[in-house]
């Protein structure tokens, strides 16, 4: 996955924000003064770190996991089919 190119934190820098805090014993509002995030910020990364270790400071998609109104598979082809009779 790509990091656009306006993002404030890589996976570089998020590993040296939680070496900050864990390793350096910073607190975390230090850190994020010092690296120009919000403390929330921080937060997020000190926690994805806590339960995933190092892969947890990989970028993520932004795709949801679930849609609650997804049609069913039946309903989908019953569009699709339709849509292929009204074309002939």
């Amino acid at each position: 996955m790509n990091t656009h190119k306006n993002a404030r934190l890589t996976v570089h820098s998020r590993q040296v924000l939680v070496r900050r805090v864990i390793e350096h014993g910073l607190r975390p509002i230090d850190v994020a003064q010092a690296m120009a995030v919000s403390p929330r910020t921080v937060y997020k990364w000190l926690d994805r770190y806590r339960r995933e270790g190092g892969a947890g400071l990989s970028d993520r998609s932004c795709r949801p996991h679930r849609c609650p109104h997804q049609i069913s598979t039946a309903q989908r082809a019953r569009i699709i089919r339709l849509r292929r009779q009204r074309l002939m």
